[in-house]
C-alpha cells in the first residue's frame, strides 16, 4: 500500500533531491519549515506603485488568480505579445531592494528548478509605512544578472526573460508579496501594464 501512495502522489524524481538538498525548494515551503530562511530586508519600501518588470512587454497572459480565500495562481503572466516575443528581454527590478534569494546555477537532472519556477530571483524591498514587508518574485528566467545580497535601484536589469522550470512557452511569472503572501499585483495597485 505504501508504495502504492508513494508511486501515485509523492514519488517524483526531485523527491529524494528534496530530502537532501533544500535548494530545490520553494522559498515559502523552506521559510514555513525553518529549513533555509531566507533573510528579511531591513530597508523601507516607498508606498505607491512599482515599474512594470518588462518594460518592452506589456502583454499579460495569466492575471492573479484566487477563489475562496485560496490562491490558485500567486502572480502574473507576462507573456509573448502577438508583435513582440519576450524571451530574452530584460527584466528589471521593480522597486529598490535587495536580492534575498536566486537560483542561478542549478542543473542537476531530475530537479524542477526552484520547485517549478525555474530560475528565479526574490528582492526583498523592506518594509511599506504599515510595516508589512514587501518581495517580488521573478520566475522562469533564462538567466540571472544578480547574485544574493547585491542591492538593487528600481529599473536596474536584474534578469532575461525565459521559460525554465515548469513552463508553457517563454513568459516572465511576477509575484508580489506582503509578508510572504503572494498578493494581486494590479489589484493591489503595485503594478500597471498601461
Amino acid at each position: 500500500a505504501l508504495k502504492g501512495i508513494l508511486s501515485s502522489v509523492y514519488w517524483k524524481p526531485t523527491f529524494i533531491w528534496r530530502i537532501l538538498d533544500v535548494r530545490v525548494m520553494n522559498p515559502i515551503q523552506t521559510e514555513v519549515k525553518g529549513i533555509r530562511p531566507i533573510k528579511y530586508g531591513d530597508g523601507k519600501y516607498k508606498d505607491g506603485s512599482m515599474l512594470w518588470p518588462v518594460p518592452i512587454v506589456k502583454y499579460l497572459s495569466h492575471p492573479f488568480k484566487s477563489s475562496g480565500g485560496k490562491i490558485i495562481h500567486k502572480g502574473i503572466d507576462i507573456a509573448n505579445h502577438p508583435t513582440i516575443p519576450i524571451y530574452g528581454k530584460d527584466i528589471i527590478a521593480a522597486a529598490d531592494g535587495e536580492v534575498v534569494y536566486e537560483n542561478h546555477n542549478d542543473k542537476r537532472p531530475g530537479t524542477s528548478m526552484g520547485d517549478g519556477y525555474g530560475y528565479m530571483i526574490i528582492i526583498d524591498h523592506g518594509s511599506n509605512s504599515k510595516g508589512v514587508n514587501i518581495r517580488t518574485l521573478y520566475a522562469h528566467c533564462s538567466e540571472l544578472d544578480v547574485r544574493i545580497g547585491q542591492k538593487v535601484k528600481a529599473g536596474d536589469v536584474i534578469a532575461k526573460a525565459g521559460s525554465t522550470g515548469n513552463s508553457q512557452g517563454p513568459h516572465l511569472h511576477f509575484e508580489v508579496r506582503e509578508n510572504n503572501v503572494p498578493v494581486d499585483p494590479i489589484g493591489k495597485g503595485y503594478v500597471s501594464a498601461k
